[in-house]
């Protein structure tokens, strides 16, 4: 009798580890890096403290820096996973290829190399995502590096913004349009949410793919939400998690090309999402806002003898848009076109 007592202490005990052990979620964290060292470096900083009742997996996803990032990573962080490529895959492939790494995890956490996650941000989300199992997604608020808020999640890209611009429609609409200048103290379900730091659940993946690849750059979470909602699956907003985000460290670098990569993804996901009429509006409503931003920021130089720096910078970057345009869109002056051995 006492062995078999001494047994049934020893199996609980047994089963109470094994439950404990596989209670604990498994997630990855995935930063796509490009030149951004002492950025990447905080930032795995801040997702490897993300408290002990979550197993993390940090996984970098190189994009063929030149600033000695990886070399830096090796030597403070042993335990990350490191993906390199040659060149610049973009930022869509490059999340592909940390995913595909990390398919037997629950949740994946897709996060800027310019973020930095306050402790408990995986706790509160994972915990909403564990108590909605029909939601796909959450992300938390972004916040500037002085507290101040920045916008977490957006509409869908419409022909009513693209026409009006999204800041005429959130003074207009703030329920339809909502913003950083509403706070918010409960999650609230969203379109889409802003790529800097989003988790996401494996089990939608497996239902709806990976992240199209024809976006090298924006909007690329826009479209994976978009697929998502066609689905039936939800994205949520949760206030109560909390991000710094410097946004757009690495679009500094290379501004022009960067708002030209954009309207490049813009134009994608209109033909991709959209009406075909709706589509070609676009293609004729863009290029004639850009001919009339030419010709006001021409105006105000001429005005202003070129003096006002902002003026000067516009003028370059509406001039580079229409360039653009009359090269037929040219991939040359993308981002991809830069990346590309061919550029």
């Amino acid at each position: 009798m006492a062995v078999n007592s001494n047994w049934l202490l020893v199996t609980a005990l047994l089963t109470t580890v094994y439950r404990f052990i596989t209670s604990v979620t498994d997630i990855s964290i995935i930063v796509v890096n490009y030149n951004t060292k002492e950025h990447l470096l905080k930032c795995i900083a801040s997702a490897s403290q993300q408290g002990k009742d979550v197993n993390c997996r940090v996984i970098v996803v190189d994009n063929g820096s030149s600033d000695g990032s990886l070399e830096a990573v090796r030597q403070q962080y042993l335990e990350v996973i490191i993906i390199r490529n040659e060149q610049n895959q973009g930022f869509a492939r490059a999340v592909n290829q940390g995913l595909k790494t990390a398919d037997n995890c629950d949740y994946h956490l897709i996060l800027n190399s310019d973020a930095r996650l306050a402790d408990d941000y995986l706790k509160k989300a994972i915990g909403f995502l564990e108590t909605h199992p029909g939601c796909a997604m959450v992300t938390g608020q972004l916040l500037n590096p002085d507290g101040s808020r920045q916008n977490s999640f957006d509409n869908f890209p419409s022909l009513w913004s693209e026409t009006f611009g999204k800041g005429l429609l959130r003074i207009i609409s703030p329920r339809k349009y909502p913003s950083k200048k509403q706070s918010y103290t409960e999650p609230i379900e969203v379109e889409s949410v802003i790529g800097a730091a989003m988790l996401v659940r494996q089990k939608a993946i497996e239902d709806i793919g990976l992240l199209d690849e024809d976006y090298f750059f924006f909007l690329e979470e826009t479209d994976w939400c978009y697929r998502m909602k066609q689905k039936g699956w939800s994205i949520y907003f949760v206030p109560e998690a909390l991000a710094y985000h410097l946004q757009g460290e690495t679009k500094k670098l290379v501004l022009i090309p960067a708002k030209i990569e954009y309207l490049k993804s813009l134009y994608t996901f209109f033909r991709k999402r959209d009406s075909i009429p709706v589509y070609w509006l676009l293609r004729l409503i863009k290029p004639l806002k850009i001919i009339l931003g030419l010709a006001a920021n021409l105006l105000l130089s001429l005005l202003t003898l070129g003096l006002v720096k902002s003026f000067r910078q516009d003028l370059i970057l509406y001039a580079s848009l229409a360039v653009w345009h009359i090269r037929f869109c040219t991939e040359k002056m993308t981002l991809r076109g830069m990346s590309s051995p061919r550029a």
